[in-house]
């Protein structure tokens, strides 16, 4: 055995290290110097990351809140399982530790997972984590101008540069701008430096859905300040550039006589697609709107998805499309068995799948009137797991 292991080449143990989950390589980091040292090297982050990013996992955050001493705290469970399954595929729950708030009457909200961090704001105070390493960033202040009255906070990750930013929008009054209200960036590179900087070519329109981040791009609907429900555009920030471009909704949708925050984007194979949030609660079709070309000339194709009618009181959400092909659904509310569903847009074929364990580790629920609920919150992102730091230099702790 001792000498198999001698004469094992340092390659074979690359591409066996490289397809192991982080839990097991962070331990693995402690058998030798020598795999300390393949395990810390930019090459096998980069080569692992390459390899988790074609088989994400669906991470589920869990908010509780919990008393010790009289004192209130409050913070994040992450547990994740593979959803790119196919039928009768065994599914695992794993855990990755929790967040901690302390002395804080609010929840945090569990923003964006992008490049294997996680964003969670609480308030004006920001926190990156990694719940595969469980290392997260010390608190990030945002330095809100005077004034400020909202602000928002997205997470990107240039592929090139291989480097997390934090993009943040302030929404204050002022008189002393082109009307009362007015709309500041910045954005923090996490390179360790923890310096803020001011972008001035932002526009001035109220954020109105949710953002995703493709491909070094931050993408989010906006609306008009006076009236959110007009002047509608498509917006992507590029991560590298730390530039905006204002692109065209497609018209069925700027028609649309329903407020553009019922809008909500998601993942499509790759792509940004806008689905109706109402559509998928009160119907059984709904329409997909993908958005191809930031890059190049910009285009948008609808596809129209007839939902199985045994779905239509269930309140459904979409997740995105998973590495099979398939739409992937969660419910809105917690439910026993605790399902997801998943929709094959060729085959037209509709299937369920029990997420296992998770109301094991879930709070005890409560009764009424014969039901069973949970007074929880429950999240669901696409994750990609990363041994990437995106704290550079700044303070790291363990959970």
């Amino acid at each position: 055995m001792e000498s198999a292991r001698q004469y094992l080449p340092p390659e074979i143990i690359f591409e066996i290290l490289v397809r192991l989950p982080v839990k097991s390589l962070c331990r693995f980091r402690c058998v030798s110097p020598f795999w300390h040292s393949m395990i810390s090297s930019p090459h096998f982050i980069e080569s692992h990351f390459a390899h988790s990013s074609s088989r994400p996992t669906l991470l589920i955050s869990c908010l509780y809140s919990e008393h010790d001493r009289g004192c209130s705290i409050r913070g994040t469970s992450f547990y994740s399982m593979n959803y790119s399954n196919r039928e009768n595929q065994l599914q695992t729950l794993t855990k990755h530790g929790k967040l901690t708030w302390s002395h804080s009457p609010r929840c945090p909200d569990i923003l964006q997972s992008v490049g294997g961090q996680v964003l969670v704001q609480l308030g004006d105070v920001i926190r990156i984590y990694n719940p595969s390493t469980r290392e997260s960033v010390a608190d990030v202040t945002t330095q809100n101008p005077e004034g400020t009255h909202a602000m928002e906070s997205f997470l990107g990750f240039d592929p090139i540069g291989k480097i997390h930013k934090i993009l943040c929008t302030f929404l204050r009054f002022s008189l002393e701008q082109h009307g009362p209200w007015f709309i500041d960036y910045k954005v923090l590179a996490l390179d360790g430096k923890n310096q803020w900087r001011t972008i001035s070519d932002g526009h001035r329109h109220l954020i109105t859905s949710n953002s995703i981040c493709l491909d070094g791009v931050i993408y989010y609907i906006t609306g008009s300040l006076a009236e959110p429900q007009e002047q509608q555009s498509f917006i992507g920030f590029d991560v590298r550039s730390e530039s905006f471009r204002m692109m065209e909704l497609p018209s069925p949708l700027k028609a649309s006589s329903t407020s553009a925050t019922e809008w909500h984007l998601v993942e499509l194979h790759g792509r940004v697609a806008i689905v109706h949030n109402y559509d998928l609660t009160h119907g059984e079709e709904i329409d997909l709107w993908v958005f191809e070309g930031f890059n190049q000339r910009q285009s948008w194709s609808c596809k129209r998805i007839l939902l199985p009618l045994s779905w239509k009181h269930i309140y459904l959400l979409l997740l995105g499309g998973t590495q099979t092909g398939e739409l992937l659904f969660r419910p809105l509310f917690v439910d026993q068995p605790c399902r997801l569903f998943y929709f094959d847009m060729e085959t037209n074929r509709a299937r369920e799948c029990e997420i296992p364990g998770l109301l094991d580790v879930l709070p005890h629920p409560h009764s009424s009137h014969g039901y069973t609920y949970w007074n929880i919150a429950l999240s669901f992102r696409s994750h990609v797991e990363s041994l990437w730091s995106a704290s550079g230099d700044l303070p790291r702790r363990a959970s």
